[in-house]
Parts: structure tokens; C-alpha cells; sequence
């Protein structure tokens, strides 16, 4: 049962964050479904350290948007961690929207950065040309006329010194997720921190959880906010395969027959 007396850090989800993954370091935090690739809640932390100072030195700030067009994978965790590090909010597309869909959507918030898979960058570079003021892209993979995410990654000067922004009140904004649009044009429904702190259980049995939401989902922080916090290890996959889901359970099977053995 979850512990109502628990009392949420009042320096923001994102010292939460930053203190879980010190405390768990050693433990595996993300496992790719696909490839089997891990990566230790140590190197979460590094990698999202590095990302947040790279985003400030872009010139993020406080308050600001950072948008991700990508599916659910190791990296989408990232920078998710390291927008909250910094103090920006994110709001995100899905990768299979149109161009028109997405230019609504990025109007309403007009990020510094957009972070996005490699097939959409076509699109995104689109979509980007029609806003006001255009983003800073920034690609997933490999990239000839933008900047590839691994310039994100690089080591950076005095890393091991970084501490993330404190919030000033737990009513700041985390996160922004639009509403489907069915009744009229999609809206940014605000979470802050002391919404997730109240609606996202931190105090779960679980141990291991298979992830296929896509950033654009509220499911997809939800899942990543109790995992940290809990030391526990995500399996991401970008989609569900209706067609093959044994490999999943399988492999949370040899999981737990394994740390039986222990």
C-alpha cells in the first residue's frame, strides 16, 4: 500500500531523481528489448548530466520547452531526466503525426530544442521551418546537416560537480501532454511537480517493468518517475508485438528465476 505520509523533496522531482540514481547506481536501470544492450543507473545519471549541461550551454533555461519526436528508447529517457535537471518542461509529438499535427502542437509551445528520431528528421526540419522561432534540432542517430545527439554525450568540464535547479515551488511544470484533440484543437495539459509526487505511486513491489509507451504518453513519465525511485529496471521496447510477446516474458522470467537463485 502506498505510503500517504510520504513527504515529496521540496527541491523538485528532479533532485529526487538525481539522489535515487546516486543512491542505485550500481543496479541496472534500462535494458533495450530489442538488443539486450543495459545500462547501469551510474551511466543513466552520466549521460543525463552531460545533457543537461549541454542544453544550458544551447541556451535552455528555466521554464522553457524541449520537445522529443521519438519512440520509447534508452536515449528518450535521457533527455527527458536531463530537461528536468535544468529546470525546462517538455512537451512532446509522436513520431507518426503529420506535419500539420506536429506545426500545431509546436506552436502552442515554441521549443529551443527538438530532439528527434532519424526518420523524422525530414520532417521535423519541415515543420520547424514554419515556427516563429526555429529550434535547435538535434538528431538520434547519425546526421548530415544537424546536430547528432552524441555531441550531447561528450564529456563535459567540471560534470562531477553538477547539481540539478532546484524549483521554487512544487507547482512549477514538469511536463506538458496534449490532449488527443477529439472534441476540437489538441490542448497542453500541465503536470508539476507536486502532481506527480500525489498521482504517481512511488512505493511499488515490482521489480522489473516492460515499457512501450511512447514519450508523448503520460504513462511514459509515470513509468520512469517509480522505476528511478524505486531502484528498479525498465524494459523498453518502442512497441508492443502483439505477434511475439513471449520474448518479453520470457526474458522478466529468467529475471526473476535468476534473483531467486541469489
Amino acid at each position: 500500500m502506498r505510503d500517504t505520509l510520504v513527504i515529496p523533496d521540496p527541491r523538485g522531482i528532479g533532485y529526487e531523481y538525481f539522489n535515487a540514481m546516486i543512491k542505485y547506481r550500481e543496479r541496472v536501470a534500462q535494458v533495450d528489448g530489442r538488443t539486450g544492450e543495459e545500462e547501469t543507473y551510474d551511466s543513466l545519471l552520466k549521460r543525463s548530466i552531460r545533457t543537461a549541461i549541454t542544453m544550458k550551454s544551447k541556451g535552455v533555461r528555466p521554464g522553457d520547452f524541449v520537445s522529443r519526436c521519438t519512440l520509447n528508447e534508452l536515449d528518450a529517457c535521457v533527455i527527458y531526466i536531463a530537461t528536468l535537471f535544468v529546470g525546462a518542461i517538455t512537451a512532446n509529438v509522436h513520431v507518426t503525426m503529420s506535419a500539420q499535427e506536429i506545426l500545431c502542437l509546436l506552436k502552442q509551445v515554441s521549443p529551443k530544442i527538438v530532439f528527434v528520431a532519424q526518420q523524422c528528421e525530414a520532417l521535423m526540419e519541415k515543420v520547424t521551418r514554419e515556427l516563429e522561432r526555429q529550434p535547435l534540432l538535434v538528431v538520434l542517430r547519425q546526421t548530415q546537416t544537424n546536430t547528432p545527439f552524441a555531441k550531447f554525450l561528450e564529456s563535459c568540464e567540471n560534470e562531477d560537480a553538477f547539481r540539478p535547479r532546484e524549483a521554487h515551488n512544487m507547482d512549477e511544470t514538469v511536463f506538458v501532454a496534449f490532449t488527443s484533440g477529439t472534441t476540437g484543437k489538441p490542448k497542453g495539459i500541465c503536470h508539476s511537480h507536486s502532481s506527480m509526487a500525489e498521482r504517481f505511486d512511488k512505493e511499488q513491489k515490482c521489480q522489473i517493468v516492460a515499457t512501450f509507451y511512447p514519450p508523448t504518453l503520460t504513462l511514459f513519465n509515470r513509468f520512469i518517475h517509480y522505476t528511478i525511485l524505486n531502484g528498479f529496471k525498465r524494459l523498453v521496447f518502442d512497441r508492443f508485438d502483439s505477434e511475439n510477446p513471449w520474448r518479453i516474458l520470457n526474458y522478466i522470467n529468467s529475471i526473476v528465476q535468476s534473483n531467486k537463485k541469489k
